[in-house]
């Protein structure tokens, strides 16, 4: 399924110290843009969602939703789902 934010949005690409990767939406443009974050609606590919054998780094996640960015796959946070829909 393809997605894409439901307006330009602010991103960035976290890694953890286990080496998983997530895509991270700036909150507030204004005050955190930084040089690293991109801006645009990318297409991104659903992957369908991956269990974790311990707790994830960022948010304590046993089970997370996996999409392709750029041909990058990175983990979404269940909080900036609101901000994704069908492309």
């Amino acid at each position: 399924m393809l997605l894409k934010f439901k307006s330009a949005e602010a991103y960035s690409f976290l890694e953890d110290d286990a080496g998983f990767h997530w895509l991270s939406i700036v909150e507030d443009i204004k005050k955190t843009l930084r040089h690293h974050h991109r801006l645009g609606q990318p297409l991104m590919i659903y992957l369908g969602s991956e269990e974790h054998d311990k707790p994830t780094h960022y948010g304590q996640f046993r089970k997370t939703r996996m999409v392709s960015v750029n041909g990058r796959t990175v983990g979404i946070f269940p909080e900036h789902w609101k901000r994704i829909e069908k492309a």
